[in-house]
């Protein structure tokens, strides 16, 4: 017998695939070990010499911490290690970050968004205790052994050869 007073599984991403597809792209879904280097989505859109594939990590929005209601999009959220202390997302394999926005997505090569973090975050510093004081300095939670940042989005759109895609308002 099915719930009928069970809500539909929402589609992580849902809303970025259907901007790449507006845009032309076609979407394909990661291998297990590439998701496992937390890449979420395969891009691949046509170059010159034949298509083309770009691995993505996609970041959805955040609050800057629990108290806040609203996400806050001058402010990213970076993962340096996991909850069970491994290399977070800034090291894995995917070639751009995206991050999402109220009115659009940020993209950012990863590699230079670690190279951003490594030099602007002072690793020798202790961790600091609570959420919103993770402005550039690495939070751990209790119990945990996460290590994330918080990085401003105004400097993550001066890093070279970021760009964005508006979101459009129109349902595909």
């Amino acid at each position: 017998m099915i719930n009928k007073n069970k809500k539909p599984a929402k589609i992580w991403g849902k809303e970025f695939i259907s901007e790449a597809k507006k845009r032309g792209y076609i979407i394909k879904k990661p291998t297990k070990d590439e998701f496992d280097e937390f890449i979420n989505f395969i891009l691949v859109g046509k170059g010159k010499t034949g298509p083309v594939s770009v691995r993505i990590s996609l970041k959805s929005r955040k609050k800057t911490n629990r108290k806040n209601r609203k996400p806050n999009d001058n402010w990213a959220w970076v993962e340096l290690r996991t909850v069970d202390g491994q290399f977070g997302w800034l090291y894995g394999g995917s070639d751009l970050v995206v991050f999402e926005l109220e009115s659009s997505y940020v993209f950012v090569n990863r590699k230079r968004l670690l190279q951003y973090v490594n030099s602007n975050i002072d690793f020798d510093l202790p961790f600091v205790q609570n959420s919103w004081e993770a402005k550039y300095k690495i939070y751990q939670r209790d119990g945990k052994l996460d290590q994330i940042t918080q990085v401003k989005m105004s400097n993550i759109l001066s890093l070279e050869n970021v760009y964005q895609w508006e979101k459009s308002n129109e349902e595909s």
